[in-house]
């Protein structure tokens, strides 16, 4: 299975190159360079890749993980929610503490 999700992960590269190239070459031409739909249209699909590939790497990740590691990493995860949830209430607190 990894040597399978490997491959998509090296086919989704080679066309976010590919698309990259593309959206680069085309903000250097002097007409189309600045039309807002032609560049959307090709970098709606690097955003994909770029989320595909992510993904790909993170289910590597997992499926490589002992049942004991990712355990950890889920209390380290937990952790970190905790610790941005409490921050986060704190700069909403303060904006209330304002008006």
């Amino acid at each position: 299975m990894i040597k399978i999700l490997n491959q998509r992960k090296k086919e989704c590269e080679s066309h976010q190159k590919r698309l990259e190239k593309q959206l680069r070459d085309l903000r250097n031409d002097k007409e189309l360079g600045f039309d807002i739909e032609i560049i959307g249209g090709i970098q709606h699909p690097i955003g994909y890749f770029t989320g595909v590939i992510a993904e790909i790497e993170n289910t590597i990740k997992l499926l490589s993980m002992s049942l004991e590691a990712y355990e950890n990493e889920k209390r380290e995860i937990k952790k970190l929610n905790t610790k941005q949830k409490k921050y986060l209430k704190s700069i909403i607190e303060k904006q209330k503490d304002k008006h």
